[in-house]
């Protein structure tokens, strides 16, 4: 990730009208979208629109759906210093499960830097044993022993969301926010409820997309080549 995007996500916004609501919406995070973060910043091109708060050049070589995704993941980064009631951060654990993987260096960077997490309060990054559920209990709803420790984690920092690219861990949200009260989305789902729950949206990009039913409908971002 580039340095320009990296100044860019902890300056004001001035395209932007910030949010007046203050309550904070805590947003835990899985390792594979910190990947997503680092295609949106793939190139300079992509850097320097994001710091221009404006549509970044299309993503080349991905699947759609990824696409979908590593573009909402754009605009979260993008929009992260307006958006002031959106707080995202994971436990240490994270840490520990990609210490030897090539992506490392990213997480690292990602956190400190865009997410500025390693600067929160405690509590906003060291989960609460009384509230963390055993792992085994996610295990035990189909949740991949891995995943269900990022979740309980988030679980114990009293996470109101958890974002993941993972198709398998997505489709147990509603059996997890039955028990823990915590909503387990895409970026992509994450980028359309917060918005239409009123968190500001840069006057420099018209809104990408409609719905999330847009979204799941696998239709093409608004202005791409397919919709064209």
């Amino acid at each position: 990730m580039g340095h320009g995007a990296l100044t860019c996500l902890r300056r004001p916004c001035p395209e932007v009208e910030p949010e007046r609501d203050h309550v904070v919406v805590l947003v835990a995070l899985d390792s594979n979208v910190v990947d997503l973060a680092e295609l949106a910043c793939r190139s300079s091109a992509h850097v320097d629109a994001m710091e221009a708060i404006e549509p970044p050049p299309r993503f080349e070589d991905l699947s759609p759906q990824q696409e979908v995704e590593v573009f909402a993941s754009y605009w979260l980064l993008s929009m992260a210093p307006a958006w002031r009631s959106t707080l995202y951060t994971f436990s240490d654990f994270l840490y520990d499960e990609v210490a030897g993987a090539p992506h490392a260096g990213r997480l690292l960077r990602v956190a400190a830097d865009v997410l500025v997490r390693e600067w929160q309060a405690l509590e906003f990054r060291v989960p609460d044993p009384a509230k963390r559920p055993n792992s085994a209990e996610l295990v035990s709803l189909g949740i991949k022993p891995a995943d269900a420790n990022h979740v309980a984690d988030a679980i114990g920092l009293g996470c109101q969301r958890f974002l993941t690219n993972d198709k398998q861990l997505r489709n147990k949200s509603d059996q997890v926010q039955g028990r823990w009260q915590i909503v387990i989305r895409r970026p992509s789902e994450f980028l359309v409820e917060a918005v239409q729950a009123g968190a500001p949206w840069t006057a420099r990009a018209p809104w990408p997309w409609e719905s999330i039913d847009r979204i799941r409908g696998g239709c093409p971002i608004r202005g791409s080549a397919e919709e064209r």
